[in-house]
């Protein structure tokens, strides 16, 4: 039996993971084809007892969990078995994690690389200052452009 926060997960048969999972070979998920609790994660029945999958398959192929830490999903998918795609994190890293995948706001640079400030608009959005420093030299380089291509026109 391993230990993983207090709790025992027995040893089991590397079969009942293998014929319980279908693999994505895009992603390389091994997706629990078995029974899922109401959040999305698999679980597998052990000597009667309900456990989670991935916490189970980390266990069975990588080692122990250490108490004070949480398995992450690094693919986002939470009926992914597959060790590989399985880190333990603290509660915290997990959280900031998932957050950044549900709402790319809140990441660290913009779409083109910038530093990421907390510079915000009259409407509370977040901004990133150096796009908005180059969109307003272009803007006013075309209005410069649109002036002098309207007093050309209107000297000739």
């Amino acid at each position: 039996m391993k230990r993983r926060q207090g709790i025992t997960i027995p040893q089991f048969k590397t079969e009942r993971i293998s014929s319980s999972v279908i693999v994505d070979f895009v992603t390389d998920c091994w997706l629990w084809n078995r029974s899922l609790n109401t959040h999305g994660y698999g679980q597998i029945s052990i000597n009667g007892k309900f456990y989670s999958a991935h916490r189970a398959s980390y266990t069975h192929f990588v080692d122990v969990i250490p108490a004070h830490l949480h398995l992450d999903h690094l693919c986002r998918v939470r009926c992914c078995v597959n060790p590989n795609h399985l880190e333990p994190v603290t509660q915290a890293e997990n959280n900031r994690r998932a957050l950044l995948a549900q709402n790319p706001r809140h990441e660290t640079t913009c779409k083109n690389g910038h530093e990421r400030t907390e510079a915000r608009d009259k409407r509370g959005y977040r901004y990133c200052v150096q796009c908005h420093r180059e969109d307003v030299k272009k803007y006013k380089k075309k209005l410069r452009e649109a002036k002098k291509e309207k007093g050309n026109k209107i000297g000739h």
